[in-house]
């Protein structure tokens, strides 16, 4: 009896460090064909009037599935919009736009702006070295500039 157990704990043995080195080899082929970007960075830029930040986080995995190449995208961006002048400036504006590549707000009030900073989001990850076009209308004014990476 003593050698049949030796026997059975061998063969489990045997077989724990056969399916350890498959799942091992398995996981590593998997990974090998997966590319993981990471996007953790701000653009940044000013007019006259305004300033704007959009932080960008979150990741792009691509992977291969079945020969053909496959993506996912997890995050977005945040866009801050700061009127940079005293909140009274603002105190005749009824109407505000802005627009931040393909992304447009329009905000409309019958009372006067209470707020200089406006918040938007979105699902998309431009790359550090993308450059962004801002547009704002307030009024009858507009003003335009660019969102660029902090560190150019």
């Amino acid at each position: 009896m003593g050698r049949r157990k030796l026997i059975t704990a061998f063969v489990s043995l045997v077989l724990l460090i056969v399916v350890t080195t498959f799942v091992l080899k398995f996981s590593e082929v998997e990974s090998a064909n997966r590319e993981i970007i990471q996007y953790d960075h701000t653009l940044s830029g000013e007019s006259k009037h305004w300033t704007a930040e959009l932080q960008v986080k979150g990741e792009r995995v691509f992977y291969e599935e079945d020969d053909v190449l496959k993506g996912k995208t997890e995050g977005g961006s945040e866009f801050i919009l700061t009127y940079r002048g005293p909140l009274d400036e603002l105190a005749s504006v009824r109407e505000i736009s802005y627009e931040y590549g393909s992304t447009r707000t329009s905000l409309r009030s019958d009372e006067p702006l209470q707020k200089k900073v406006f918040n938007g989001s979105t699902n998309k990850l431009p790359e550090k070295d993308a450059t962004i076009d801002v547009m704002v209308q307030w009024g009858d004014k507009t003003e335009t500039f660019t969102l660029t990476a902090d560190n150019q």
